[in-house]
C-alpha cells in the first residue's frame, strides 16, 4: 500500500503535503485585504444612512396617520353603537391661559394633575368623549370620556392652522378644506369632572356623520387634518411651562409634502391621503 502511494505521488496523482499546490489551497486573507473590505463597508453605510433616516421618518408619519384614522373610526363606531354623539377633543394651544384651581374632591385633584400634564400636549394629544351611555334614562345622560388622552408619535403634530378659533375661516366656502380650522365648542376638560372650556373637536352623530354647531346640523365640509413633521420646543421656568415653539422640519412640510387624515362629512369614514407620484 505504501509503495502504491509513493508511485502515485511520483506520477502527480496525490500532492505532497509540503508541495506548493497543497499550501496555496490554505491561503488566508491578508491584513490589507481585510482593511479594504472594512473601508468599503464603512463607505456604503455612510451613503445609506440618509436613506435609512428618511425611511424611519416616513414610517413615523404612516404610524401617526394610522393611529388617528383608527381612533376616528373608533369614535364613529361608538357613536353608532351607543346611539349618541361622540367628540374627538384636541388639546388647544391656549390651554396655558386656563385656570385649574385645586379641587377639594379626589376627582378635582386628579383633574389638576392631568391638566398640568396636558400643558405640554397641544397639537399632539386628543381623547374621545361621549354625550351619553347606553341605557341612560331620558333627560339624564351619563357623559364620559371613553378613552384616555392619546398622543401622536414623537416628531409628528397636527398643523397649527387647525387650532385658530375663527368662525369665519371655518364656515367660508372659499377656504380650501386643508386650511379650514377645527370647530370650538364648550365641553368638560380634562375629564367629565372638570370645568367647561372652549376646545377644538370633531363630532360624530348616531348615524356616523360629521356634525357641527353643537350638533345642530350636519357638517357638509370634509374634515382635513394635516399632519406635520417637526418638533415642539418648550420653555420652562422651573417646573412651570412658560411657552412653546412649534417648528415644521423641513419648513411648511404639512403643505408641500403633505400627509393628511381626511374624514368624509356624510359617511364619517376617515382615510390617509399622501402625495401621489405622477
Amino acid at each position: 500500500m505504501k509503495a502504491a502511494i509513493q508511485r502515485s505521488r511520483r506520477r502527480g496523482a496525490v500532492p505532497d503535503a509540503g508541495s506548493v499546490g497543497f499550501s496555496s489551497s490554505l491561503r488566508a486573507f491578508t491584513i490589507i485585504e481585510l482593511l479594504v473590505v472594512l473601508a468599503v463597508i464603512a463607505a456604503l453605510t455612510t451613503l445609506a444612512l440618509p436613506s435609512i433616516k428618511n425611511i424611519r421618518k416616513a414610517n413615523v408619519m404612516v404610524s401617526a396617520g394610522r393611529q388617528l384614522v383608527d381612533d376616528l373610526g373608533l369614535a364613529r363606531a361608538r357613536a353608532i353603537s351607543d346611539r349618541t354623539t361622540v367628540h374627538v377633543i384636541f388639546v388647544p394651544p391656549d390651554i396655558q391661559g386656563w385656570l385649574f384651581p385645586p379641587g377639594t374632591t379626589v376627582q378635582g385633584q386628579r383633574d389638576v394633575k392631568l391638566a398640568a400634564r396636558l400643558l405640554s400636549a397641544p397639537y399632539t394629544t386628543y381623547a374621545l368623549y361621549a354625550e351619553r351611555t347606553v341605557g341612560d334614562q331620558p333627560g339624564r345622560p351619563q357623559r364620559r370620556f371613553i378613552t384616555s388622552w392619546r398622543t401622536l408619535p414623537d416628531g409628528v403634530f397636527i398643523a397649527t392652522n387647525k387650532f385658530i378659533n375663527n368662525v369665519t375661516v371655518r364656515d367660508s366656502d372659499l377656504i380650501p378644506d386643508h386650511q379650514r380650522n377645527f370647530e370650538y365648542v364648550s365641553l368638560p376638560f380634562p375629564t367629565v369632572f372638570g370645568s367647561q372650556y372652549e376646545v377644538p373637536h370633531i363630532a360624530f352623530d348616531a348615524q356616523g356623520r360629521l356634525v357641527d354647531n353643537k350638533n345642530n346640523k350636519i357638517k357638509f365640509h370634509t374634515e382635513v387634518i394635516p399632519l406635520a413633521r417637526g418638533s415642539i420646543l418648550y420653555t420652562r421656568n422651573g417646573p412651570n411651562l412658560v411657552d412653546f415653539d412649534v417648528r415644521e422640519t423641513p419648513p411648511n412640510n404639512s403643505v408641500t409634502n403633505f400627509h393628511h387624515v381626511v374624514v368624509d362629512s356624510l359617511t364619517g369614514r376617515a382615510r390617509v391621503e399622501t402625495p401621489q407620484i405622477q
